[in-house]
């Protein structure tokens, strides 16, 4: 579980500062893979808390 976290948070944090500098342009396909990242670190960080 840690090392696919830390793989999803690197992309998230890749595309976060790229984006935020107006460097890159995010494409749709790429907005909908940092969701689906976004969404698999959130429940991933549930199931350690909740067990």
């Amino acid at each position: 579980m840690g090392t696919e976290m830390s793989r999803d948070l690197a992309r998230l944090l890749d595309l976060k500062d790229n984006a935020q500098y107006g460097v890159l342009h995010i494409s749709e396909t790429k907005a909908r893979q940092a969701v689906k990242w976004a969404q698999r670190m959130v429940a991933a960080a549930e199931t350690a808390v909740l067990g």
